[in-house]
């Protein structure tokens, strides 16, 4: 096929690493980052066309998943915005390999008239050693949202194709800059031989965020019909996350990939180690919900502590609108599928689960939870459940404790059906 700059090796095809390896670059040039239409678009085209081989993705389908229009209301006659964007896209994509792209080995490509992108290899451009950068560590940057519509006790604010700019991951040697605590922690964490799965929550919206706003799916007053239903909304504090533990797989060198909720199959559930963002019960995709022996979310209440302890309170609420408090859940248990194993991070609000990522993110939170735990430096990783106390200025959370920190029975479930007030 014909190369962008020249020189492509016809029949010679990068593998599906090379090629998330190469969108991520191009994401992270100067000619994508003040775009966030355009890292959106490609980041979409590149999951669907790599997930799924020889399918043309349609129109609508671009319009609604990336740019947020109404199922029964686009009208591709009357709305140009996927033909717009696409054109954008090819601009930048030629002005990517006319500059900081032109001694890249892999070429993306989207052909005109498809949408979808084609990868092809190309021999490597000698430069002298004098003109050569060095490439960064790539830190992908969520795009910030057009506006925010908080619905009862969390915010969803961002489209969740934005967080799927986070699945792209370098695969090397860790880095010897992560702390042992960290290294420890995550070790114990990820289960040798697993895929890793990100999955942030997609809670069951209805409504239109344009007319009647966004509200959770009620049981027999919401229609039915999937028009009038809502997937593709994840909190803010979700977005951030994704972004956290991209850098820190990254530096850990680990494999990773970002699932919605919605999206998680039982299959993928099953044979993955899973790091949820957000309380698993927003997870409409699961027959079943990781269960913990302590603490538990009650739609609308709070996190019910199930044993309290001295000094502890039964329920536990993040504060009114606008928020100033949250509390938070930290817990390691079995996976659906042992040995692999299942992490939550998840507060009442999208902040809560933001702090409880960035607890186990930073070395020193991450001390402080070895030393309640009783797990001494070097040693396995065991099973837990523990609570945070978060606070928040401005919507974003700017501090966080450790409550309570508990072993997980081992002969407790781990995989349960949800309990009534649960959603």
């Amino acid at each position: 096929m014909a190369s962008v700059t020249g020189g492509a090796l016809p029949g010679l095809e990068p593998d599906k690493d090379q090629v998330l390896a190469q969108v991520h670059r191009i994401l992270e040039s100067a000619a994508f980052r003040a775009s966030d239409a355009s890292r959106l678009l490609l980041t979409f085209l590149a999951n669907w066309s790599l997930d799924r081989p020889g399918q043309h993705v349609k129109e609508s389908e671009i319009a609604i998943s990336v740019f947020h229009r109404e199922p029964s209301a686009f009208d591709s006659q009357s709305d140009s915005v996927v033909r717009v964007q696409m054109a954008r896209l090819r601009t930048k994509i030629l002005e990517y390999y006319a500059t900081a792209g032109a001694a890249d080995e892999i070429v993306i490509e989207i052909p005109k008239g498809a949408y979808c992108i084609v990868a092809s290899q190309r021999p490597p451009v000698e430069i002298p050693a004098e003109a050569e950068a060095p490439i960064a560590i790539p830190q992908l940057h969520a795009a910030a949202p057009a506006r925010r519509q908080w619905i009862e006790r969390i915010g969803f604010a961002f489209c969740g194709a934005a967080i799927a700019l986070a699945a792209v991951v370098l695969f090397r040697p860790q880095d010897p800059g992560v702390a042992a605590p960290v290294r420890q922690f995550w070790s114990g964490v990820l289960a040798k031989g697993a895929p890793n799965a990100i999955v942030f929550s997609n809670p069951r919206l209805a409504g239109r965020l344009a007319f009647e706003g966004l509200h959770y799916f009620r049981d027999g007053v919401d229609s039915l019909d999937p028009a009038n239903q809502n997937l593709s909304y994840a909190g803010a504090g979700d977005v951030r996350s994704v972004r956290m533990l991209t850098q820190l797989f990254d530096a850990l060198r680990q494999p990773m990939r970002v699932r919605s909720g919605a999206l998680l199959s039982w299959e993928q559930a099953k044979e993955s180690n899973l790091i949820f963002i957000g309380r698993p019960e927003q997870n409409p995709a699961l027959h079943k919900l990781p269960r913990l022996h302590d603490f538990y979310f009650k739609f609308a209440t709070g996190i019910v502590n199930l044993h309290p302890q001295a000094g502890e309170k039964e329920i536990y609420a993040c504060s009114d609108r606008p928020y100033t408090e949250d509390y938070a859940v930290v817990a390691l248990i079995p996976g659906l599928d042992p040995p692999n194993r299942t992490l939550i991070l998840a507060g009442n609000t999208t902040y809560g689960s933001e702090a409880a990522t960035e607890f186990v993110t930073r070395e020193a939170s991450i001390q402080t939870l070895l030393a309640a735990l009783g797990v001494k430096p070097g040693a396995k990783i065991p099973y837990f459940e523990a609570l945070l106390q978060v606070r928040i200025n401005n919507e974003t959370p700017v501090w966080s404790r450790l409550v309570a920190a508990r072993l997980h029975p081992a002969e407790a479930p781990a995989w349960e059906a949800a309990l009534p007030d649960e959603r």
